[in-house]
């Protein structure tokens, strides 16, 4: 009988131990996730902002294509200078584009790694619970006995 309470101590004591490590794990995993979500929402605004730049320089052509805009030199410097700096932005987007398609690709990695943690963490806590809970019926069961 002092062998079951002695392996129920332990037990508990274990599973104490892997209910701080599971909480651990799950606390790095929401973090993760949320360093994730981010970086996806990061890339979901670049990727709109080059759609924007795109539909801004092909209104800038039909503008210019347009023959009594595109008779007057001056709106014709406008268009110009216009469209240098649409390309100036969209160099801009694209090089920071391709950044954070990488970094949500890495928070990506990371996240289902600390997921995949947690979950590990998860089953050792239920086989440990498991353990724990046999435990107890057995020495409920040979202390009925005495």
């Amino acid at each position: 009988m002092d062998n079951y309470n002695t392996k129920s101590k332990h037990l508990l004591e274990l599973s104490r131990l892997q209910k701080v490590r599971l909480r651990k794990y799950q606390k790095q995993m929401l973090k993760e996730r949320t360093d994730y979500l981010e970086s996806e929402n990061k890339l979901e605004l670049r990727l709109s902002q080059i759609n924007s730049i795109g539909d801004e320089k092909d209104n800038l052509r039909e503008l210019q294509n347009q023959f009594f805009y595109a008779t007057s030199p001056l709106n014709m410097d406008k268009i110009k200078i216009r469209k240098y700096w649409l390309q100036y932005d969209m160099e801009m987007h694209e090089y920071y584009k391709n950044i954070e398609e990488e970094e949500k690709s890495n928070n990506h990695i990371k996240y289902i790694s600390s997921k995949n943690k947690w979950i590990r963490e998860n089953q050792k806590t239920e086989i440990i619970d498991n353990l724990l809970r046999e435990a107890v019926l057995l020495n409920s069961e040979s202390s009925e006995e005495t």
